[in-house]
């Protein structure tokens, strides 16, 4: 730096990565979807249980410091990455079992101390872990003693959400969903999964009531609609259709067609379908390479799949669904919410069998009439969308010796293909591979289940043996629409609605007479463009002083909080919402006074005044190296957020 010399400017990252000829690292983006999935939704229960601290001023005696240390080890690069050993994953999996435990407590304590507002006894609130599965007791116990059970759903985004959510197991048609105001909801029940459209406060909360009382009139019980999966008739096309989207399946039962109603916009679906990759063995004169947690080397498919079943619930006030059953361990539930711009699709794959000696890497793969000419994008850890070229690489010759493997990308949020007037994304809800092998084919990797080991390190065949549920979004659109459909369901996937569950009652007044029903932590409404990454509550040690020990617990709690800000959009990436964005952070959050706010390095490791960061000479720019300090500390508390920027601020807060 100091020579000024220049450098190349490499924009380009380094995936797929290979060691070897016919090693490429593109496995491991998939590995162990189970526990991918754990650390994410663990990390949106952490960011909501933190919020709601702040919000409520809770000074529990639990910590949520159990949880920071279990989502931080699982960071490690053989662990969310799913490279470690089994006895390890157990022990990542234990430690986030033991933080959601912590977690619940902690979000359950905030919700109450928000809710009881007149000094009754407070209420005690807990998670269903696992609605999933269908299996919930505070449900079937509610059920069993006809009570009625207060549903609060809490959000934690800086934005109000209209959210279908799913409630089960409803066993009985004798139920009914209730507002706070007694008024009967529509709900309904497909199989034994309930679902119910709510409005949700911007990081805050609302509660519906699930009422087995039999207390309804026969008009409120009409409500509760009850919806069965039907066989479609042989040789039959059928259409699903929302407000703004429909799907079509074809004789054959795969999607045919799926259009944009609200945008007049059609793809044609060529084939889709799920594969089944063989994994090498390492057998072949090419290589000794095998497939394992690391490398996925696929060696041909297996016929597994050569037809699929199709029943569909094609009538219903809240939803409508088809569900393709491939075999007796891979499903594929294709859903469209009547007043939603997306598809949800719930994928059901497992356990792998492993006893006929192969191992096998499952993949959903859909092709279309899109005229992508050799490009896909894939998202950079959920921010800017990277592009990707099949067989290519910006910087270097590549040899195409694995034409599979070697176009595998990493997809952490969303990928997408497009020709200019069309876009399909695709928005999931945890990491894995992706690739678009041909124009117009987008398909990504689901689950793994190996007989081998790869050699680099893991020492043991990666033998998964559940089965795993994944919640995907589609979005067609034009790319502008695509791009804010995108971006607002990647936060929506990441940051469901936690639903907790109170104590039964016996009427609904009972518990609307007592607390409070609907709250929102925010003062003013974040600009569209804006989301609220972090709020959590933060000790400032004075110069001179110690650090506090346990000071990370929220028994500890300052009147001091960390805020990060970020802005959702690239350059470019839309017409409107890609424009800078100001927050007024001293009008932020409900019921409290910024005295003071200081602007912090990204890692808030130091105040942003004082980050002194080398400037580095590009090729072609003449212009010479120095060394800039960043912005001075600020003096006011309107911030402005430039696309795709993240500011960290600790605001000094006191009661208003």
């Amino acid at each position: 730096n100091k020579q000024s010399k220049a450098y190349p400017l490499k924009s380009d990252d380094f995936f797929p990565y290979s060691d070897h000829p016919h090693a490429y690292w593109t496995g491991y983006f998939t590995s162990r979807p189970a526990l991918k999935y754990y650390v994410r939704s663990r990390t949106a229960l952490l960011a909501a249980a933190e919020k709601a601290l702040v919000v409520a001023g809770n000074s529990s005696k639990t910590t949520t410091e159990r949880a920071q240390e279990a989502l931080a080890v699982a960071q490690h690069h053989d662990a969310v990455s799913g490279t470690a050993k089994q006895h390890v994953t157990n022990d990542y999996a234990e430690r986030l079992s033991a933080a959601t435990d912590d977690l619940e407590a902690l979000l359950s304590e905030s919700i109450a101390k928000l809710a009881n507002t007149k000094g009754a006894a407070m209420p005690q609130y807990r998670l269903c872990r696992y609605l999933n599965e269908s299996r919930c007791d505070q449900i079937s116990a509610a059920a069993s003693s006809k009570q009625v059970l207060p549903v609060v759903l809490y959000n934690s985004l800086g934005a109000e959400r209209r959210e279908v959510v799913k409630l089960a197991p409803l066993t009985t048609n004798l139920v009914v969903a209730r507002a706070a105001d007694k008024r009967a909801l529509p709900m309904q029940i497909v199989g034994d999964v309930g679902f119910v459209e709510v409005d949700v406060p911007a990081m805050g909360f609302n509660t519906i009531f699930l009422d087995f009382s039999g207390d309804f009139s026969d008009e409120e019980l009409k409500l509760t609609t009850i919806t069965k999966h039907e066989a479609v008739r042989a040789k039959a096309a059928t259409t699903l259709e929302s407000a703004a989207m429909a799907v079509t399946f074809g004789e054959n039962g795969q999607i045919a067609r799926i259009t944009n109603k609200v945008e007049n916009i059609t793809v044609t679906v060529s084939d889709q379908r799920f594969i089944a990759y063989n994994s090498s063995t390492g057998n072949s004169q090419l290589s000794k390479q095998p497939s394992g947690a690391y490398i996925f080397r696929p060696n041909g498919t297996l016929p597994l799949f050569p037809n699929v079943s199709l029943t569909v619930v094609s009538s219903g006030d809240v939803v409508v669904e088809a569900k393709q059953v491939w075999s007796d361990w891979v499903s594929y539930t294709v859903r469209l919410y009547k007043k939603s711009n997306f598809i949800e699709t719930e994928a059901r794959v497992g356990p792998i069998p492993f006893k006929d000696g192969t191992g096998k890497e499952i993949v959903a793969r859909i092709n279309t009439n899109i005229a992508s000419n050799k490009i896909m994008y894939t998202d950079s850890q959920g921010l800017e969308m990277q592009r990707r070229e099949r067989d290519h690489r910006d910087t270097w010759q590549w040899v195409k010796d694995e034409p599979i493997a070697g176009n595998y990308y990493p997809k952490n949020s969303a990928a997408y293909i497009g020709d200019g007037n069309r876009r399909l994304a695709l928005v999931t809800d945890r990491s894995s591979g992706v690739a678009s092998l041909a124009d117009g084919s987008i398909e990504y990797m689901l689950h793994r289940r190996l007989q081998h080991d790869d050699y680099r390190g893991v020492g043991e065949p990666l033998n998964e043996t559940e089965a795993i549920y994944a919640t995907d979004n589609l979005v067609l659109a034009s790319p502008a629409a695509a791009a804010k459909a995108q971006r607002t369901r990647a936060l929506a996937i990441n940051h469901p609605v936690q639903l907790l569950f109170g104590p039964r009652v016996t009427t609904v007044p009972q518990y609307t007479d007592t607390y409070t029903v609907q709250h929102t932590g925010l003062g003013s409404p974040l600009p569209t463009n804006v989301h609220l990454l972090t709020l959590t509550n933060k000790v400032v040690v004075p110069a001179g002083r110690h650090w506090p020990r346990g000071a990370r617990g929220a028994e500890r709690e300052s009147r001091h909080v960390l805020l990060r800000l970020q802005h959702m959009y690239a350059k470019d990436e839309h017409p409107t919402l890609s424009a800078p964005a100001t927050v007024d952070v001293a009008s932020l959050l409900a019921n409290v006074k910024v005295v003071k706010l200081t602007e912090r390095s990204l890692s808030d490791n130091q105040d942003v005044g004082a980050v002194k960061r080398l400037k580095w000479r590009v090729e072609g720019d003449e212009a010479a190296a120095a060394s800039t300090a960043a912005t001075a500390p600020r003096d006011d508390t309107k911030v402005t957020l430039a696309p795709m920027q993240i500011r960290t601020f600790v605001a000094e807060i006191v009661d208003a």
